[in-house]
C-alpha cells in the first residue's frame, strides 16, 4: 500500500535515524522539478515537486516494489511534461 503524507507524518516517521539514503533520484533544474525516493527505518518516502508550479507531495509505503513503480511513473511524466505531476500542465 502507497500511502500520501504530510511533511509532519514524514518527520514522525524519520525519528531514529541519522541516514536516509538516496535510492532514486531525478531532477530537471528547468522547471526546478525533481523525484526522490529514500529508504527511511520503517520504509520508503518517495518526494515529488515542482518549485515553479509551488507544487510538493510526499508518499510512504513499506513496500519497495509498489514505491519503486510509483517513482518511476512520475520519473517518466517529468521527462515527458517537464514536471513529476500527470494532472497539471
Amino acid at each position: 500500500m502507497i500511502e500520501k503524507i504530510t511533511p509532519a507524518e514524514a518527520h514522525k516517521l524519520a525519528i531514529g535515524a541519522e541516514e536516509f539514503p538516496v535510492m532514486v533520484k531525478e531532477e530537471n533544474e528547468q522547471s526546478e522539478s525533481a523525484v526522490c525516493l529514500k529508504k527511511f527505518p520503517t520504509g520508503f518516502v518517495l518526494g515529488i515537486s515542482c518549485d515553479t508550479k509551488d507544487l510538493f507531495e510526499l508518499y510512504f509505503s513499506e513496500n519497495y516494489e509498489l514505491i519503486k513503480n510509483k517513482c518511476d511513473f512520475h520519473i517518466g511524466i517529468m521527462k515527458t511534461k517537464g514536471h513529476p505531476f500527470e494532472s497539471i500542465e
